[in-house]
């Protein structure tokens, strides 16, 4: 067990002492178990660990962890059951004078995850596991009493081949190397999400995934072995908590393949019930995962897939062709692949670290709707995530940045596109928000933002005082742009840029020094004032902007050139800001923002200009979301069927 195992099992001891029905017995009580789950307490047991040979192991474990939801005042408790079975051997050659780590094999793992979402942290942290006689195998268990409501259950089973090579080299005589390695993965995974709606109804999402992908890295680390203990097992266990390599850059090059069908089953139907608990026999006996091996040559993932569904689709196509769609209805169902490339830098270890991540990818959809037409759409994005913490989780904070395009396809090679919409998003999480911070928010915002919707969000609800700090701070920043933002964006010279910026800030009391605050070396190490700085971004936003608005330019260009703006300071805190004021009578047609503040202690919610463009993006965000193996839209419906069935929210 790990040492956080032993600390969390004496977190759980103290907390179930809170009262008998385990829920926090005090303001103190409450205090101390929020500031355990911030941390995201976790921890896990091997309940098997064998190792066969070199490169061969057979694990066998639970795993607990509690955090903060996304959802203001909920805490995720997730119960995870794992198997997984390692054969990678692998042996060191010489080539060149340099010691080269060659390794290649299978491994192949089965979980099985119960998530929860609970109001009071105590409950959280102490609640007796979720054991897997609570898997809705069945639909009697998905309706019955160990499956309550906003319940979250997801099945994975995934098989995939590695193949990996390690250059070594040491540092002069020292036991620390710099290693540079390469790698290549074929992967496939099979995955099943089922929520219980109400006391009748559960959603079931069916994902089947395969891909490949290439990697190489390189790396700086301490080299020899790392011997603190007498048994290696607890040797093992530090060496991964301290990171022998605290410092790697990565870059990645990946391939892959989704099908998706995602429903909302009705499991009082007799046929309904027979369909749900043949196909959830096949994933008790592991049949799926045939499906999806990673070199299987047959590329009909769909069709495969679809043989295990051909219960419920019999059902579904034959209500829809009687004009009674009630017993199943089907959300989504798509074939999607993509293509990313991404880079990597983690810095640290679990205890003090920074990660920074870039990921720029294209998705092509393929949506079959009810009456079997097709419609196709690509999703290019570009983002950037960042990571820091300090003292494990104690403060901890994450940011994400991204700027998505998508487009419809009018073929089946996705060579002639239209823009449907375009989207700026930002989130972050913090542990402790102080007002400094949250004054430096309102300046962000005033600067994103014309006057009109700045003014009118309701920033009086942020009760928070000048020496208050508020916990879980969470922000979510999402303006969609119809496309006619920029197609009917009068041209613009350089100049015209330049003059109407300089407006837009003026009519916003914004100067150099919002955007450069102090002064700067350059390069030359010549000292910039603010306002040079200023001067000298504006040019580089003016030639950029003249460009991206050039209607003889085509499409996917101008926005990709909006993309690589991002680096400019004055186009990342105002740009879109500036483009709004550009068409001020169009912006609440042209324009939807959705803004999300929230904390322990406060929330902020607000919604700005035409709702109809925001929800095929976000239909289309799931399917991006099983191609990026998230489940945040199934996550976001389980909180909120927990806030609504809670008696504490």
């Amino acid at each position: 067990m790990k040492f956080t195992a032993l600390i969390l099992g004496i977190l759980i001891l103290v907390t179930q002492e809170a009262s008998a029905s385990r829920e926090c017995k005090n303001g103190k009580w409450r205090a101390a178990a929020e500031q355990i789950a911030r941390m995201k307490l976790e921890g896990e047991l091997d309940l098997i660990d064998l190792d066969l040979f070199p490169g061969g192991s057979f694990v066998a474990g639970f795993e607990y962890e509690v955090e903060p939801a996304h959802t203001k005042g909920l805490y995720s408790r997730t119960d995870s059951w794992q198997v997984s079975t390692k054969a990678i051997p692998g042996r060191t050659v010489e080539v060149g004078g340099f010691d080269v780590g060659l390794n290649g094999g299978l491994k192949n793992q089965i979980e099985a995850n119960f998530v929860r979402f609970i109001k009071d942290p105590c409950e959280a942290i102490a609640a007796n596991p979720y054991t897997p006689k609570r898997i809705p195998l069945k639909a009697s268990i998905a309706l019955g009493p160990k499956f309550n409501v906003g319940d979250y259950f997801f099945f994975k089973g995934s098989l995939g081949f590695v193949a990996s090579a390690e250059l070594l080299q040491l540092l002069s005589s020292s036991a620390w190397g710099v290693s540079f390695s390469a790698g290549y993965m074929m992967e496939g995974f099979y995955k099943l999400h089922i929520v219980r709606i109400d006391e009748t109804h559960v959603r079931l999402k069916v994902i089947a995934h395969r891909g490949h992908g290439v990697s190489g890295s390189i790396g700086l680390g301490y080299q020899n072995d790392f011997e603190v203990f007498q048994i290696d097992r607890l040797n093992d266990l530090l060496e991964d908590w301290v990171n022998t390599k605290p410092i790697e850059l990565t870059a990645s090059k990946n391939k892959s393949k989704v099908f998706m069908v995602d429903y909302v089953l009705d499991l009082t139907d007799p046929e309904v019930i027979h369909a749900y608990d043949t196909l959830l026999k096949k994933v008790r006996e592991f049949k799926n995962i045939n499906l999806i091996k990673p070199f299987k040559n047959d590329p009909d993932l769909e069709g495969n897939v679809l043989l295990d569904l051909r219960e419920l689709e019999d059902i579904y196509r034959r209500d829809y062709q009687n004009g009674t769609v009630a017993r199943i209805k089907r959300n989504l169902r798509t074939n999607s692949h993509q293509n990313s490339f991404g880079m990597s830098l983690e810095v640290g270890n679990r205890i003090l670290g920074y990660e920074w991540d870039k990921n720029n990818s294209t998705a092509m959809m393929s949506v079959k709707q009810d009456n079997d037409t097709i419609d196709r759409f690509m999703l290019k994005s570009w983002g950037t995530s960042r990571e820091s913490r300090f003292f494990y989780s104690w403060s901890k904070a994450k940011s994400h940045d991204s700027l998505n395009a998508l487009f419809a396809a009018d073929d089946e090679k996705f060579n002639y596109l239209r823009p449907i919409n375009i989207v700026k998003y930002k989130s972050r999480k913090k542990n402790r928000f102080k007002y400094k911070e949250f004054q430096k928010l309102k300046l962000l915002m005033k600067k994103s933002l014309p006057t009109e919707i700045y003014e009118g969000i309701p920033w009086s609800t942020w009760n928070q005082g000048k020496d208050d700090k508020f916990t879980n701070y969470g922000l979510r920043f999402e303006l969609l742009l119809a496309p006619e933002a920029i197609t009917e964006t009068m041209p613009l010279t350089r100049k015209d840029v330049k003059v109407f910026f300089k407006d837009y800030l003026k009519s916003k009391d914004l100067g150099p020094r919002d955007f450069f605050p102090a002064y700067f070396n350059n390069q030359s190490g010549e000292q910039l004032s603010p306002e040079e700085q200023f001067n000298l971004s504006l040019d580089d936003f003016a030639a950029k902007m003249e460009y991206g608005l050039d209607k003889a330019k085509p499409a996917v260009e101008r926005l990709e050139m909006f993309n690589r703006m991002k680096s400019n300071v004055l186009f990342e805190e105002s740009g879109f800001g500036f483009m709004m004021y550009l068409q001020q009578d169009k912006m609440a047609s042209n324009y939807h923002l959705d803004l999300d503040i929230s904390s322990n202690e406060a929330i902020i919610d607000y919604s700005y200009g035409d709702d109809q463009l925001s929800a095929l993006y976000k239909k289309l965000l799931t399917i991006k979301a099983a191609l990026d193996d998230d489940a945040l839209d199934i996550i976001r419906e389980a909180e909120s069927l927990s806030v609504s069935t809670s008696p504490l929210i």
